[in-house]
């Protein structure tokens, strides 16, 4: 069985100590950690406990609650736990969560989810799931001057908004995948040729060859505005 040390600690409570105890366990287990931000911590402890069924550490925070999870799972587990949230109408949340694996000292980890969901509460932000590799893209879409932002809304975000469900996920999905083919057709499980079936499409309906990192980035924004 395994050892939930987490279970009644607080983030004020990391000494190095017991930083050194959890980097082990890390590195034995490949973990990595979500933060689900609430204003409700108590509440939301109760339910992930239930959840969980004891097959998670815990660390709760006066603005929510750190899980620690295997990283192969951590995408799989964050997007179950959010739409377990929103079935069982809990409080407003979000569950913020490594795509990629975090290599740096969990510690570090810990601190910097929770300063990403300090930033997406002054930034007003209202989705329920958001990995932190995106949060680059939305600060910037925040940080965009007055015009700018018009700008993208008024000229370029109509195009974007013409393009079908199916090409959003697709121009998203091959920006997440670092403008990888193979990657991106195996995330679609689509063949090779359609994906660049549908590159072409994008390009023709936006004037965005997302191919481009350059233009890939401005497409994310638009995906954010």
């Amino acid at each position: 069985m395994a050892e939930h040390f987490l279970s009644s600690l607080r983030t004020e409570d990391l000494t190095e100590e017991l930083i050194t105890r959890l980097e082990k366990k890390k590195e034995k287990k490949e973990l990595c950690p979500i933060f689900v931000g609430t204003e409700e911590p108590k509440i939301m402890r109760e339910f992930l406990e239930t959840y969980f069924r004891h097959e998670a550490d815990f660390m709760t925070d006066s603005q929510g609650i750190f899980i620690l999870t295997p990283y192969p799972e951590s995408e799989k587990t964050a997007e179950g736990l959010s739409t377990a949230l929103q079935e069982n109408f809990m409080p407003r949340h979000t569950v913020i969560y490594y795509r990629n694996r975090c290599s740096r000292k969990l510690a570090v980890s810990i601190r910097e989810l929770k300063k990403a969901y300090d930033t997406l509460v002054s930034m007003s932000h209202t989705e329920s799931l958001m990995a932190f590799e995106d949060l680059f893209i939305l600060s910037m879409v925040d940080g965009l001057s007055k015009e700018s932002r018009e700008f993208y809304r008024n000229e370029l975000l109509p195009l974007y908004e013409k393009l079908p469900y199916e090409l959003k996920i697709t121009a998203v999905t091959f920006a997440r995948e670092n403008l990888s083919m193979g990657r991106t057709a195996k995330a679609l499980f689509i063949h090779r040729n359609t994906l660049t079936y549908r590159l072409d499409k994008i390009l023709q309906i936006t004037g965005l060859d997302i191919r481009q990192i350059n233009e890939a980035v401005k497409l994310l924004v638009l995906s954010y505005l």
